[in-house]
């Protein structure tokens, strides 16, 4: 091989390894981490209910004739929708739990808020975050 052909070889060399090192500089950023998964009823409500509504609302003769203790996801949610959204107005309202009983924090509160839950999307209005106390 010549001089000259080597110094072309080295050059296309250099060439690619500079326009790979360019190609990566400007390479998209990797994708963010996904956020925490999207609250489901299951697994972010239920164990709510547990812990402040079914004492009361639960089996053949639940208070105020509301069994909560029927949902076993969100579909069983979506099927019993008004019964929801009273639900989420009397939290709101600070009704319920009643006085004198363990009360949901604001954040507990709002994952039975039907304007911040996936399974309201097919619900027509959103709740505002506001809630009375």
């Amino acid at each position: 091989m010549t001089a000259v052909g080597s110094l072309e070889k080295g050059l296309l060399v250099a060439l690619a390894l500079f326009l790979a090192g360019s190609a990566q500089a400007v390479a998209p950023p990797a994708e963010k981490e996904p956020s925490a998964a999207a609250p489901t009823y299951a697994r972010d409500v239920a164990p709510l209910m547990q812990k402040y509504c079914l004492r009361c609302h639960a089996g053949a003769k639940p208070k105020g004739g509301l069994a909560l203790d029927r949902e076993k996801d969100d579909q069983t949610v979506l099927a019993r929708k008004d019964t929801w959204e009273k639900v989420a107005e009397s939290l709101r309202n600070g009704e319920m739990p009643p006085p004198g009983a363990k009360r949901p924090s604001s954040d507990e509160s709002d994952l039975v808020n039907p304007g911040l839950i996936p399974w309201s999307s097919r619900w027509t209005a959103p709740w505002p975050r506001t809630r009375a106390r």
